[in-house]
């Protein structure tokens, strides 16, 4: 296993080696586990961090953070390296993804909207790619979390990601784990 990371740590490198990534680091900063999440907005993984004592980290995600700007991007990558996460959890918004977007597809305006989306999206998607790719090569955790459902992991860079070493894949039902809403305390469905 640790050949094989060592492997991709050498092809990360050499793939990446124009984009400004964070250094990929595997000793880790001192002081208590680090939790940060991407692209959330109810923050629960971050609250369950915070009540078993770990550092929970602003998240990167709207409004302060617009993941498709290549700008923000880097905002993030450097603000990556500042915090050294120990788990990162990444919330990847599922609407586009959806099933149900397919039931809507009987215009070819509802056709070009949805295809305009996912478009946009797929920016994310490759992103996703690669801090999972970055989180594992410094053997940390990441979490992934998309309605398993969803089209997203039928997209290439994800199939990808599930193939890394060091990757585990499977299922969970948040809902069943009482996320609430942070603002209404209601459950989140």
């Amino acid at each position: 296993l640790f050949r094989s990371i060592e492997q991709e740590q050498d092809k990360f490198k050499k793939e990446f080696r124009s984009r400004k990534l964070p250094p990929i680091r595997q000793d880790r900063k001192p002081g208590p586990w680090r939790m940060l999440e991407i692209f959330t907005w109810t923050c629960a993984v971050s609250i369950a961090a915070a009540d078993r004592e770990w550092d929970s980290h602003e998240p990167v995600t709207h409004p302060t953070y617009d993941l498709t700007n290549v700008a923000d991007q880097k905002k993030m990558w450097d603000y990556l390296d500042q915090v050294d996460p120990d788990c990162l959890v990444i919330q990847v918004d599922c609407t586009p993804w959806s099933k149900m977007q397919n039931i809507n597809q009987r215009t070819p305006h509802q056709c070009r909207k949805l295809a305009a989306s996912r478009a946009k999206s797929r920016i994310l998607v490759g992103l996703c790619y690669d801090l999972i790719r970055w989180q594992t090569l410094r053997r940390r955790v990441v979490i992934l979390e998309n309605p398993a459902e969803s089209l997203i992991w039928q997209e290439a860079p994800l199939r990808r990601a599930a193939e890394l070493a060091g990757i585990a894949v499977s299922k969970a039902d948040m809902c069943m784990y009482d996320k609430k809403r942070p603002d209404t305390k209601e459950y989140v469905r």
